[in-house]
């Protein structure tokens, strides 16, 4: 089993689909940060893992789903684990979800235990013990339209768990917070540094102002958002087998070792373990 997952999803290979079995128990020391989404579903018997600093245990048929910006992790698996786990690039997922966007997104605002309580009690059981049949016996002899079928099932799962979320569920402070912050969301996307006071000039806020919406929407400070996503950005170039020196100075890092520091720190694993 990888170490550490990061995905680079394209316009054509959007998600990534993958039934994942442990006969044996196993525990996953690292924490994982890759801005994708994942929705996690126990097949067979169950996992312990933290989502933030939630520490939750899944039970068969439990669904998990993390946010994007969610470090997560430090898996302990019982024996004859069975999961379905999907990662969806969350802005191409979120496109195709008609309707149900502004209702994702506040799901996701969330912190993530009650995330998890308001989705295992809008969908049942039932549904869910449906989706553990369904989801993995899609099957199909052509690759690419197996990839369509599994995609179209992945939406349509989103959507009808997304429909039975209550209003009453989402309260609205989280989504109006986090409007707030968009214009400062684009200065992220190429894992660059960036300071404070660009976010907050961006956002037309004062830094203080500013700092204190984003740790209410995020759950988390801003420095400590800004450095997992450079370092999030940092793994996917070491992937694409660009030199450790070069990524450094294009994600922030002073050098080397400062990288391979905050790495180590925050994934549990060296840069070296991505290559």
């Amino acid at each position: 089993m990888k170490t550490l997952y990061f995905w680079k999803f394209t316009e054509d290979m959007p998600f990534d689909f993958d039934i994942q079995f442990f006969p044996e128990p196993a525990f996953i020391p690292v924490m994982d940060f890759h801005n994708s989404i994942h929705l996690n579903l126990i097949l067979e018997h169950g996992m312990d893992g933290k989502v933030g600093n939630h520490l939750s245990h899944l039970n068969r048929y439990d669904l998990q789903i993390t946010a994007p910006w969610e470090l997560h992790g430090e898996n302990q698996t019982e024996k004859n684990l069975r999961l379905l786990s999907i990662t969806a690039d969350p802005d191409m997922l979120l496109r195709n979800l008609i309707g149900y966007r502004e209702t994702a997104l506040s799901l996701f605002l969330l912190e993530p235990q009650k995330r998890h309580e308001i989705v295992n009690s809008r969908v049942t059981r039932k549904i869910r013990m449906d989706w553990s049949s369904k989801l993995p016996a899609i099957s199909g002899s052509n690759p690419k339209i197996l990839y369509l079928h599994r995609w179209l099932a992945t939406q349509n799962m989103l959507a009808d768990l997304l429909d039975r979320i209550k209003t009453e569920d989402l309260p609205e402070v989280p989504f109006q917070l986090y409007q707030k912050l968009v214009p400062a969301l684009d200065l992220f996307k190429n894992g660059r540094q960036v300071t404070l006071r660009e976010a907050a000039d961006a956002c037309a806020l004062s830094e203080s102002r500013f700092s204190h919406i984003f740790r209410q929407v995020y759950h988390t400070t801003f420095s400590e958002f800004e450095k997992r996503n450079r370092l999030s950005h940092a793994a996917s170039l070491l992937r694409q087998g660009l030199q450790l020196k070069v990524v450094a100075a294009q994600t922030g890092f002073y050098d080397t070792s400062h990288l391979s520091r905050f790495f180590r720190r925050y994934f549990g694993v060296t840069p070296g373990k991505i290559r």
